[in-house]
């Protein structure tokens, strides 16, 4: 069923053989958890019954095979590979069922920043010494593509040499979607990545490819700091520094940092607030 799925993902859907790794390792432990509780409930996979696929999606929310219910974000996910799952049998010619067609899945309703807040300051800064302390360049360049330059987690660990121009100070970062951005290079991470030049495999400026791999090489370095432990806020629009500042957060308009796509993404980069960092000089504004 896997096989099948990926086929239809990487042939059919927008994204086609562009389709990021991460995505596809979402949507297999969806097929798989979809599958396995299909198999547990003897449902007729080709000729589903009309509220098999609602009581799927609440076993979901309230999680009544584990010990806790899934968050919102996670249940769209499984529903989406399962959805993708039925389009691959669809393309297939074995069936012509629509499962979750009308089947409500839950919205989280709390804003991202609320969610997974940003680290303090102080935290961001004393694990770039850290990794000064022990010559980890890679991880000094990695903490600052996602603190300053606003990187996803992905976006960083795919960056190659070849993106990279200190001549003018910017990036060419590869998105979600294949979408295409300059990203500007404060002057911290300009001298981070030209100590860090020539290294990483493959063209690449890390040896590690995954999130996995940075999050076990920062999370050893963090806990040796005696820091909070670590976890990757993608900026996603939300491009620039994020740190939460002293006791306060200051606010500043995301125009100055977002580069509209659309009108509309315009707009809603306006009525949006994000979390600037305190004393930056302007030559550190990773403008983009």
């Amino acid at each position: 069923m896997w096989d099948l799925t990926v086929a239809y993902l990487t042939t059919l859907t927008q994204a086609g053989i562009t389709i990021s790794p991460h995505t596809l390792r979402s949507y297999r432990t969806g097929v798989r958890q979809f599958l396995t509780h299909a198999e547990d409930r003897a449902w007729n996979l080709l000729r589903p019954r009309r509220n098999d696929a609602a009581f799927w999606v609440s076993s979901l929310s309230v999680n009544r095979d584990g010990a806790g219910p899934k968050a919102a974000a996670t249940v769209r996910s499984r529903v989406a590979a399962a959805n993708a799952l039925y389009a691959a049998l669809r393309w297939a010619e074995a069936t012509t069922a629509h499962p979750f067609e009308d089947v409500p899945q839950p919205r989280d309703r709390t804003d991202a920043i609320t969610r997974r807040p940003p680290h303090r300051e102080t935290v961001v800064h004393r694990a770039l010494a850290a990794a000064e302390r022990e010559q980890r360049t890679d991880l000094r360049v990695l903490i600052l593509l996602t603190a300053h330059a606003g990187l996803r987690i992905e976006e960083a660990l795919t960056l190659t040499w070849t993106q990279v121009d200190t001549a003018n100070h910017r990036l060419t970062v590869h998105g979600k979607g294949g979408k295409r951005r300059i990203v500007g290079i404060s002057g911290t991470l300009l001298e981070a990545l030209k100590a860090h030049a020539g290294q990483g495999r493959d063209g690449r400026l890390f040896t590690f490819a995954y999130r996995s791999g940075a999050a076990y090489h920062l999370r050893r370095l963090m806990e040796q700091e005696g820091l909070p432990g670590v976890g990757f806020t993608p900026s996603g629009n939300t491009t620039g520094p994020c740190y939460i500042v002293g006791r306060g957060i200051l606010y500043v308009w995301l125009i100055i940092w977002v580069m509209p796509t659309s009108i509309q993404h315009g707009r809603m980069s306006m009525s949006r607030p994000m979390i600037w960092q305190r004393n930056l000089p302007i030559s550190e504004c990773a403008v983009t």
